[in-house]
């Protein structure tokens, strides 16, 4: 039986190229800390059912990360589910 790891997503690095779609280059994760490109960890996701999530305003508030892929290029990415609160997304997180 495969064991599923729940990753909790502590920082970001935002885009560092200065382009204008606001990708993440990468993100910091714990128990680690280990360091994960996007596209890693939405093939996480999709192949051996890893979870990644971020923690609201309290410890009990987790919001999962969702894998996702580009129809025209195939490039995969990961997102919070949508809740409608803005301040659980990946973009509130402390930088590095």
């Amino acid at each position: 039986m495969e064991t599923r790891v729940n990753y909790e997503v502590t920082r970001i690095r935002p885009d560092t190229t200065g382009d204008p779609d606001r990708t993440i280059d990468l993100v910091e994760v714990y128990p680690g800390p280990l360091y994960f490109r996007p596209e890693k960890m939405a093939e996480m996701m999709l192949n051996a059912n890893d979870n990644f999530y971020v923690t609201g305003a309290t410890l009990l508030d987790r919001v999962y990360l969702e894998p996702c892929q580009s129809r025209m290029t195939g490039r995969r990415w990961v997102r919070t589910i949508p809740n409608g609160v803005l301040d659980d997304n990946l973009y509130s997180l402390p930088q590095f």
